[in-house]
C-alpha cells in the first residue's frame, strides 16, 4: 500500500505518461520527455496571453512585468522540486551485471549508449539552462536586490509586487529564506544523480539534508506564523520516516508488513497534516479568530489614557470586545493582519499626530483596502491637513517614518494618500468629541456615538452627523452631595489624559471599594462650580484620597489647595495616596523656592509645608500605556493603600464634624442597590432629574 500510494504521486513529476497521451505524442520516450520539459513554457506562454487581454479588455492600469513575474513565479516555486525532477530523469540511472547502466525511469533506454539517450539528455540541459536556472537567477536577484530596494519607497513597492510570491509567505527578517528552500530543494533531487544503487546511502543523504534545513527553519523560524514553522517540522519528520520505511521494505526485513503498516501511517498523517492546515486556512479566512468587534487606533504619546478607557467603556457599556495594542505587543507586525481581517469597525481617535505616525497611518490604509469599515473621532487638538500635505508626492513627508518604513509591508505612497482622503472624506460617519462636559463623560459620549453609528449602519439609515444633541447621562451634584465614606479622586480637569486616568483608576477599583464595606468612588474634578472653598470638606467626607498628578497638577490651584487640606486633615484617618502619571516630574527646590513665593505669597510656607509632608508617601505609578494586566495590578496597589479599617467610624466622625461645623444639616442613609448590589449613599432631596443619590456617578 505505500508504494501504491508513492506512486500515485507521480504526476507531481509532470509525468505525462500517466494521463494517456500517447495518441497526442506517441510513444517515443524522447518526444514524451521533450513534451514534458516543454509544458512549463507553453504555460507561460498562455498566462502572458491571458494578462494581456486583462490589461486590454478589464484592468487598463495592470503591470504586466510585475503581474507575470510574481504569477510565473508563484507556480514554478510551488513546483519546482517536480520541474528538477523532471529535468535530472535522464542522469537517473541503475548498473546492470554487465557494466552497463538503463534509465530509471525508462529501463530499455541505456544511458550514455542509445541515441534516444542522447536526445533526453540535450533536452534536459536546455531545459536546466532556461527554466531552472533562469528561476534560480531571479530568486537570487530579487532577495539580494530586497536591502537595496528598500532605500527607495517606490522602488521597494515595485520589487515587493514583483516578488510576492519570494517574501509574502515568510517573516520580514527572513527575506532571504526562499533562497535556503530552493537550495533544499536543488540538493534533494540531485541526490539519486550523485548517488546510483545505493537506496540506504540516498535515503541517509536525504535525511541530512532534510534534518539540516529544519535546524535552519527552529533557529529563524521564517514562516508567517507559528503554526506554519510547527507544520513545516512535522511535515519533514513524516517525510523521514516514509523514506525510512521505503527503504526498509526494499530490504526485505522480517518485519516488512510492520514498516510497511508504519509508513502508510505516516503518509496518511501527512497527507491528512495538509488537509487540516489547508481546513484551518479556510476557516480562518472565512471566521477569523479571536476577532475584536472595535479597534482603536490612536497615537501613545497624546491618548494612551484616553484610548485605554474608550477600549474599556465599548466593553462595558456594549459587551463587545475591543481591541488595544497595549494589550498585543508580543509582535507588532501582526497588527496590519488584525485590522485587515480580524476586526469590524476601525475607530480612528483623531489627536494633534495620529496620522503622522506610521503605525497609525497603515492601520487606516489597510482598512481602507479591505474591508473599509471606520468611525473618526475628531478631538479638538487635531487639525485636517492641507490637500498638498496628504498627496501621493508629499505624503511621506507628513508621515513620521522614522521607526519604520511602511513599504515593508507592501504600503505605497498613492495607497496612503487614497486612505488618508478616505478616512477625512465625507463617506464615513464622523464623530466629534464633546466640549460642554468632563473629559471622562466626553469619551463616554464617544462610546454611544459610536455604538449609534453602527446600529444606524445595521439598519441603512442615513449617518450624517453623530448625534449631535446628545447628551450623556450624568447626574450633576455639589459638593453639599458627596457623601461621607466615599473614595475621591482628583485629577487636573483641564487635562484629557488625567481625567481618563482617573476613570480607569475608577473603574477598576470600584468593585473592591464596594467589597471592602466603603460607599463608592466619586471623581472630585466632575463637580461643576467646584470652588477652592469647598475643599476643605472634602477631607472631612472623604474615606480616601487619590491625588492623579499629571504634567500641570502642581501648578493648579485646585490640587494644591486639596493637598493642603488633605495633610492637614490627616489625624482623621483619611488615607492619601499620590498616583503618578508618565508625564509628571517631581518638584524641584527652585519650585519651593521661587515658584510658590510668586504666585501664592503668604500661602507658600503653608503649601510648601504640605506638599513635602505629601510627596514622603510613596507614589504608585500609574503607566497608562500598559497592558490591562499591568493596570490591573497598579489597581491593587491603589486599592491596598486605601485605608480600610476605620470604615463605619470614619463615616459617623465625619459626620459629627460636619454638623458641629456647618450651619447645614445632613441627614446620612446608607442602602442597597437591589439591581447593581453595590452601596450608595443618600443626599439632598432635591436632586436633579428627580434621583435621591449619585449612584451614576460613584460607579460606572
Amino acid at each position: 500500500p505505500l508504494k501504491f500510494c508513492l506512486e500515485a504521486l507521480s504526476f507531481m513529476s509532470l509525468d505525462l505518461s500517466k494521463f494517456n497521451t500517447d495518441c497526442l505524442i506517441g510513444s517515443n520516450v524522447p518526444m514524451m520527455y521533450g513534451s514534458r520539459q516543454v509544458s512549463p513554457v507553453v504555460a507561460a506562454f498562455l498566462l502572458a496571453i491571458i494578462l494581456v487581454c486583462k490589461r486590454k479588455w478589464y484592468d487598463p492600469e495592470l503591470r504586466f512585468v510585475e503581474e507575470f513575474t510574481n504569477t510565473v513565479g508563484a507556480v514554478t516555486q510551488m513546483l519546482f522540486i517536480a520541474i528538477l525532477i523532471s529535468v535530472t530523469v535522464p542522469f537517473i540511472c541503475y548498473n546492470h551485471p554487465n557494466g552497463k547502466s538503463s534509465m530509471v525511469s525508462y529501463p530499455e533506454i541505456l544511458c550514455f549508449e542509445d541515441s534516444g539517450h542522447y536526445v533526453m539528455v540535450g533536452i534536459s540541459i536546455t531545459a536546466l539552462c532556461t527554466v531552472v536556472a533562469t528561476f534560480v537567477g531571479l530568486v537570487c536577484y530579487g532577495v539580494f536586490r530586497f536591502p537595496a530596494a528598500k532605500r527607495s519607497s517606490s522602488s521597494m513597492m515595485v520589487h515587493l509586487r514583483m516578488f510576492k510570491f519570494l517574501f509574502l509567505q515568510y517573516e520580514p527578517h527572513a527575506y532571504y529564506f526562499g533562497t535556503i528552500a530552493l537550495l533544499r530543494g536543488l540538493l534533494v533531487c540531485l541526490v539519486p544523480v550523485a548517488i546510483r544503487d545505493k537506496g540506504a546511502a540516498q535515503v541517509l543523504a536525504i535525511a541530512s539534508i532534510m534534518l539540516g534545513f529544519q535546524i535552519c527553519v527552529r533557529c529563524v523560524q521564517p514562516w508567517a506564523s507559528a503554526f506554519a514553522n510547527a507544520l513545516d517540522g512535522a511535515l519533514t519528520a513524516l517525510l523521514i520516516l516514509m523514506l525510512l520505511c521505503v527503504q526498509l521494505t526494499d530490504s526485505n526485513v522480517d518485519s516488512d508488513e510492520l514498516v510497511s503498516a508504519v509508513g502508510l501511517m505516516c503518509f496518511i498523517f501527512a497527507l491528512a497534516c495538509i488537509i487540516g492546515a489547508l481546513g484551518l486556512n479556510a476557516q480562518w479566512f472565512l471566521r477569523p479568530s479571536p476577532f475584536w468587534t472595535y479597534f482603536i487606533c490612536h497615537h501613545k504619546a497624546d491618548a494612551a489614557g484616553q484610548a485605554r478607557y474608550l477600549q474599556l467603556s465599548f466593553v462595558q457599556m456594549t459587551g463587545k470586545s475591543c481591541f488595544i495594542d497595549s494589550d498585543h505587543l508580543a509582535n507588532l507586525d501582526g497588527l496590519f493582519d488584525i485590522v485587515r481581517s480580524k476586526i469590524q469597525h476601525l475607530v480612528v481617535f483623531l489627536t494633534s499626530d495620529t496620522l503622522k505616525r506610521p503605525w497609525c497611518a497603515g492601520e487606516v490604509t489597510v482598512a481602507s483596502v479591505t474591508h473599509r469599515r471606520a468611525i473618526p473621532v475628531y478631538t479638538p487638538s487635531f487639525e485636517i491637513p492641507a490637500f498638498d500635505d496628504i498627496s501621493p508626492y508629499n505624503i511621506l513627508k507628513y508621515i513620521a517614518e522614522s521607526d519604520f518604513g511602511l513599504s515593508d509591508y507592501g504600503l505605497d505612497e498613492k495607497m496612503l494618500s487614497d486612505a488618508f482622503h478616505w478616512v477625512l472624506g465625507d463617506s464615513l460617519p464622523v464623530v466629534n468629541m464633546r466640549t460642554n462636559v468632563s473629559s471622562r463623560l466626553r469619551l463616554v459620549a464617544i462610546v454611544e456615538d459610536c455604538t449609534g453609528v453602527v446600529a444606524r449602519a445595521s439598519t441603512n439609515a442615513g449617518h450624517g452627523e453623530a448625534a449631535k444633541n446628545h447628551k450623556p447621562k450624568t447626574s450633576i451634584y455639589t459638593i453639599q452631595d458627596l457623601s461621607s465614606g466615599y473614595v475621591v479622586v482628583s485629577a487636573d480637569s483641564s487635562d484629557d489624559e488625567a481625567c481618563a486616568a482617573a476613570g480607569i483608576v475608577m473603574m477598576k477599583i470600584s468593585h473592591k471599594v464596594v467589597e471592602a464595606g466603603i460607599l463608592g468612588v466619586h471623581l472630585l474634578h466632575e463637580l461643576p462650580n467646584l470652588d477652592v472653598a469647598d475643599l476643605e470638606e472634602v477631607p472631612l467626607r472623604a474615606q480616601s484620597l487619590i491625588v492623579v498628578l499629571s504634567q500641570g497638577s502642581l501648578k493648579l490651584d485646585m490640587q494644591l489647595y486639596l493637598i493642603a487640606e488633605a495633610m492637614k486633615a490627616i489625624d482623621t484617618g483619611i488615607s492619601v495616596v499620590p498616583l503618578t502619571l508618565p508625564s509628571f516630574r517631581f518638584p524641584t527646590q527652585s519650585f519651593f523656592s521661587e515658584y510658590l513665593p510668586k504666585n501664592y505669597e503668604q500661602e507658600a510656607k503653608m503649601l510648601a509645608t504640605s506638599l513635602k509632608a505629601f510627596f514622603k508617601r510613596i507614589a504608585v505609578q500609574f503607566a497608562t500605556h500598559a497592558s490591562n494586566q499591568v493596570l490591573e495590578a497598579q489597581a491593587i496597589i491603589i486599592f491596598d493603600r486605601i485605608d480600610k479599617k476605620h470604615v463605619a467610624g470614619k463615616h459617623q466622625r465625619s459626620v459629627r464634624q460636619l454638623s458641629t461645623t456647618k450651619s447645614e444639616e445632613w441627614v446620612v442613609g446608607v442602602r442597597s442597590s437591589s439591581v447593581t448590589g453595590e452601596l450608595t449613599a443618600s443626599g439632598s432631596p432635591e436632586e436633579p432629574d428627580g434621583n435621591s443619590d449619585c449612584a451614576s456617578i460613584c460607579s460606572f
